[in-house]
């Protein structure tokens, strides 16, 4: 029987980081999976997701071999030099290859070899990450023939500064500029039919491990997502819809004049739309210091 699964990935964070996360996705009633592909932890959390029941998969190296540790990442010195003789690849040691960017990998690899059979995935960060609903009840009713679900930041990217230079670094000036008038979509949260998600994730882990920068993962995301070749399976979601409220950049009163949807709201600790309605899942929620303090009160454990 086809199954859905909510995954996430961690990297040296303590349990206070996620259980925000973990136990408002448990309130909504959400009845599916849950995995955390785990990097670095040096706390201990792998004991709390055992507990909880939520999957682990621990990443044992990228696509190229296993990951290298006998060099630890604070010798950078001696790992410049090495890189530079051609005796050490940073790029195969697991505290230089950014998590932002395996975690595309691991997520094609999780599914590629998982035995269950899955039928839907919500990707999500983790430590800035609450449900208010459960978001595959929102599938059902939206996803139709679409096969992802992407979330706006309802600013288009030539008012970003961040943005713009992210895509230069990642990937150049002329394909930065093409980008100029896209909508910002968020890598943060997305969903929808594993399969392609599946391949999505392994031809994005492709083009930015190739990328110089540390975060090229948000870039690729967008230029992907841009092209014509699958333009047709997106559902590109805003503000004014429930799926993912956004609570970045839409809220920054810098780029009020030039954002292209209407904010999202507190009303009472939940976050809702101009209409009122609830959305399933709040992205930098702890961007707001009462929603946080809220949230961590009441899942003080």
């Amino acid at each position: 029987m086809k199954k859905d699964i909510v995954i996430s990935a961690m990297s040296n964070y303590e349990w206070k980081h996620l259980k925000n996360w973990f136990f408002s996705l448990k309130e909504t009633g959400y009845q599916g999976d849950i995995a955390v592909i785990l990097y670095n932890d040096p706390y201990n959390v792998k004991k709390k997701l055992l507990e909880n029941n939520i999957i682990i998969y621990e990443p044992k190296g990228n696509h190229y071999r296993q990951y290298m540790t006998f060099l630890p990442e604070k010798k950078s010195k001696i790992r410049y030099v090495l890189n530079k003789l051609g005796l050490y690849n940073s790029k195969e040691h697991i505290a230089s290859n950014p998590v932002v960017v395996d975690r595309f990998f691991h997520m094609w690899d999780f599914f590629n070899n998982i035995k269950q059979d899955y039928d839907r995935v919500i990707s999500t960060d983790i430590r800035d990450i609450i449900f208010q609903k459960d978001p595959f009840n929102w599938l059902d009713d939206h996803l139709g023939e679409h096969l992802l679900i992407a979330s706006s930041e309802g600013l288009k990217y030539q008012y970003e500064t961040w943005g713009i230079k992210n895509n230069e670094d990642s990937y150049g000036k002329t394909i930065a500029k093409s980008m100029l008038n896209n909508i910002i979509i968020n890598a943060g949260v997305f969903g929808g039919n594993v399969k392609f998600i599946k391949d999505l994730c392994l031809v994005n882990y492709l083009m930015s491990f190739g990328s110089d920068v540390h975060n090229p993962d948000q870039a690729m995301y967008n230029l992907l997502l841009g092209t014509e070749l699958i333009k047709d399976k997106i559902k590109l979601t805003t503000s004014a819809d429930t799926f993912a409220a956004q609570l970045g950049v839409i809220m920054e009163d810098r780029y009020h004049k030039n954002i292209s949807e209407k904010r999202p709201s507190i009303k009472e600790n939940l976050v809702i739309n101009d209409r009122q309605e609830i959305y399933a899942i709040v992205h930098q929620y702890d961007r707001n210091a009462s929603l946080k303090r809220y949230y961590d009160n009441k899942y003080a454990q």
